[in-house]
């Protein structure tokens, strides 16, 4: 099976490479609380996802759904919010069996007793009940992410995300004003939105080690994370809510004599493909491709894979590839022909 041409020419023109980490170890957390990680990166180009979210500011069962397009209303009775309060925050349906468990949906406003939430939720879109479990949290953004440029170099080090229709955001901190901004250092970009389970790329002078996490977002996802994939092959980069860390940031290194320690870091480095929830997720047969890439900072692909008639990742469509890994804390590239989303498992199941 051959790469498109116009893949390659978009990898090219990017420079795409995945994150390189070093040494460390991923932390299972069988609590939702961590605190912030820290990982190395080396000098060129690199991918990676924040594996950490806000605390909950809400969760409970919906009392009742109004469905529509493009908006549709969760109704909460009794819940005495106060209107505006969910500015800049998601709900995510945590229905455990849901076919939508994981799903994230921006909320648009808020009253005392519903949100007005981005999606159609009826027959004609996600189909939900309309009792579903869910959460409400504020978005993680590059100021809560990454707070006082979490070790990137000011004016130097470049971090891009890819939007919707595959066009790159280009992001420095700035050191003078202490904040995220665009290329021209004319905008206060902390604010930007870095959705669950979406990678970044980052162009850095030389290695550093870089700090995610802290204060606002701090907690460990622990149920599915639906991923929204952007069809007509545009740039998606995506990664597995499962940080890597060498200790934990609040206790010190693992200490194995104590049971279920909330420290407990597990000597896992990676997950298989098979078991990353590519292969149940809706990706057309031999047509959608995932590319992982080498850790060493420089556009060079380790892995060209496919969903193969049986339902298993293969790789370059040929080759059984279900027991290859993907690093913790690095993202990858998927190219889809039409609109889905990747749903990858808890991390129990990971």
């Amino acid at each position: 099976m051959n790469t498109p041409k116009s893949v390659v020419a978009g990898l090219l023109a990017i420079t795409l490479a995945s994150a390189a980490i070093t040494d460390l170890r991923a932390q299972t957390a069988s609590t939702g609380f961590m605190g912030y990680y820290s990982t190395t990166v080396p000098a060129g180009n690199s991918l990676l996802v924040p594996a950490l979210v806000t605390a909950n500011d809400f969760c409970g069962a919906m009392t009742g759904l109004v469905s529509g397009s493009p908006t549709s209303t969760i109704n909460q009775t009794g819940a005495g919010w106060t209107p505006g309060q969910f500015d800049n925050h998601y709900v995510e349906i945590t229905e455990s069996g849901s076919a939508w468990e994981g799903l994230v949906l921006d909320i648009v406003s808020n009253g005392t007793d519903s949100v007005v939430i981005s999606g159609d939720t009826g027959a004609s879109g996600f189909n939900l009940n309309g009792d579903e479990q869910y959460c409400i949290r504020r978005h993680a953004t590059l100021g809560t992410l990454f707070p006082g440029g979490g070790g990137f170099q000011g004016f130097t080090d470049i971090l891009i995300r890819y939007d919707s229709d595959g066009s790159p955001a280009i992001f420095l901190w700035d050191s003078n004003n202490n904040r995220w901004s665009n290329a021209n250092f004319n905008e206060n970009e902390d604010d930007e939105i870095v959705y669950p389970g979406q990678g970044l790329l980052l162009v850095v002078l030389t290695s550093k080690t870089i700090t995610i996490g802290g204060n606002d977002v701090s907690t460990v996802k622990t149920n599915r994370t639906m991923v929204n994939i952007y069809g007509n092959q545009v740039v998606n980069l995506v990664g597995l809510m499962n940080p890597l860390v060498n200790q934990n940031p609040l206790l010190g290194d693992h200490n194995p004599s104590i049971p279920n320690d909330p420290g407990n870091v597990a000597e896992i480095e990676q997950v298989l493909l098979g078991d990353s929830g590519l292969r149940t997720s809706p990706f057309d047969p031999f047509t959608d491709l995932f590319l992982l890439f080498s850790l060493e900072g420089a556009l060079s692909t380790s892995g060209l894979y496919v969903i193969d008639g049986g339902g298993n990742i293969s790789e370059n469509g040929t080759t059984v590839a279900n027991d290859d890994p993907i690093r913790n804390g690095a993202a990858f590239l998927v190219v889809s022909g039409s609109d889905t989303f990747y749903t990858q498992p808890a991390l129990a199941d990971q």
